[in-house]
């Protein structure tokens, strides 16, 4: 019965063309705005590692001079160079990882490449385990190579691909300012979004190159960076003095070593609830030792998973979630439309519909057509709610800073959510019609038959 309803319905859609494509477009526009918007805020809401997100944690010291006025949506998420490497110096957590981001001038010994500035990364070993990179050749750095200052790095497949056209990328050598670093693995095309583990490195520095290309030991970085005079590796990210900043003078260690400013993210590894509970322990103690020595630390101290951290970070932008809802409004006005539309359609058949009702069909039988109809529209009005979307988007990534160009984009879950919400949507909004046109039917309709 109701394939003879969808074959009803399909022939309908010939009956009172214009009328039909206005609630096709009604339901089209609608669904594009809102999926349009929910699309971007979808992916930024979304978990990057589902699987481990509860047992990824960001530690959190306040470093605030009383006098200093903390201005509004200020976030304290990073740490400073001193308080970082005593936080990883403890090993109070399974694995941990100190992370900032740089540039770098790379090249190869091949003398036909030239040297390119490259976005590049300092962390710690713990950092790929961490979280879960795959490597496609190769591995990870070891902590004894952490400890020594070792030269080594571990390069992106894309990176590799372009500097070693060959494959044989683990084993060779690359230059860093003038420094050769040998090659110890390559990861696979890795790229979690929400990129939080390198959040407040300089967006269009980094997203522009897909992120960062190569990574190399944490303190190694900073060597390179102490020993050479004007060193071609420039930081690129977050770095804020909450305190008294370092006099202009301060040089290299003033500013980087030795103050209270914050610029390194950290991130840690607790597989269980009594591991949080004794890492706090441990990080209360630690900033009340730096209250104690007369450091400016501001409690609480903070241990957030990831979930929280993003959240508390505003990853996803109020901006956004208000242009969401103002978008499902929008739907909703668009569905007020449409019923309109489907009343001033279903009354047109009227007549047909009481023939039908006294020849005997039931009144569920009328109220079945009148729905599979409307959601048969839907259905079309879907379809062109999808190519209205993909033109949203397309129109959304050209105006969206770059670090959210890769947010803007459909996958199948989203088509099918539209889909979904487009035939939903317009059978909500044909429920009055349908049970209008099944029970007002009348000896007077018959007869205008």
């Amino acid at each position: 019965m109701i394939g003879y309803y969808v074959q009803l319905a399909l022939l309908g859609l010939r009956r009172n063309v214009w009328l039909t494509l206005l609630i096709v477009i009604a339901v089209a526009v609608g669904i594009a705005s809102s999926m349009t918007a929910y699309t971007l805020l979808h992916t930024l809401s979304g978990d990057p590692m589902p699987w481990k997100s509860e047992k990824i944690f960001a530690p959190e010291i306040d470093l605030i001079d009383p006098n200093f006025k903390v201005p509004a949506g200020t976030r304290f998420t990073l740490m400073a160079y001193r308080d970082a490497s005593a936080v990883i110096n403890s090993r109070q957590a399974e694995r941990q990882t100190a992370i900032f981001g740089a540039r770098a001038a790379l090249t190869t010994e091949d003398p036909s490449l030239q040297p390119t500035s490259t976005p590049v990364q300092a962390n710690h070993s713990d950092f790929f385990g961490m979280f879960d990179v795959p490597f496609s050749a190769g591995a990870s750095w070891s902590r004894e190579d952490d400890e020594s200052h070792a030269r080594v790095v571990v390069l992106t497949q894309r990176l590799a691909d372009k500097l070693f056209p060959d494959g044989k990328a683990v084993g060779q050598s690359v230059q860093l300012d003038r420094r050769s670093f040998k090659v110890v693995g390559v990861i696979q095309d890795w790229r979690p979004w929400p990129s939080f583990y390198n959040l407040f490195t300089d967006p269009a520095a980094v997203h522009a190159a897909g992120g960062p290309q190569l990574f190399l030991p944490f303190e190694t970085a900073l060597e390179i960076a102490r020993r050479t005079a004007a060193a071609s590796m420039r930081f690129h990210g977050g770095y804020s003095c909450l305190t008294r900043a370092p006099p202009a003078d301060a040089g290299f260690e003033g500013f980087v070593m030795n103050s209270d400013c914050i610029w390194i993210q950290v991130w840690v590894e607790l597989p269980t609830a009594a591991d949080v509970n004794r890492y706090r322990r441990y990080l209360d103690g630690y900033a009340a030792e730096l209250h104690r020595a007369g450091r400016p630390v501001k409690p609480p101290t903070r241990v957030r998973n990831l979930r929280e951290w993003l959240v508390y970070n505003k990853v996803v932008p109020d901006e956004i979630r208000i242009a969401s809802l103002v978008a499902f409004g929008f739907l909703m006005v668009c569905l007020v439309n449409a019923v309109a539309l489907l009343l001033a359609r279903f009354s047109r058949r009227n007549s047909e519909l009481a023939i039908r009702r006294a020849l005997g069909a039931p009144r569920s039988s009328l109220f079945a057509q009148c729905l599979i109809e409307t959601a048969v529209i839907g259905a079309a009005g879907g379809i062109l709610g999808l190519v209205l979307t993909f033109l949203g988007l397309t129109a959304e990534r050209a105006t969206l800073p770059r670090e959210l160009v890769r947010a803007a984009q459909l996958d199948v879950e989203l088509v099918a959510m539209t889909l979904g919400l487009a035939i939903l949507a317009t059978v909500a909004a044909g429920l009055y019609p349908a049970w209008r046109s099944s029970r007002a039917l009348s000896a007077y309709q018959l007869k205008a038959q």
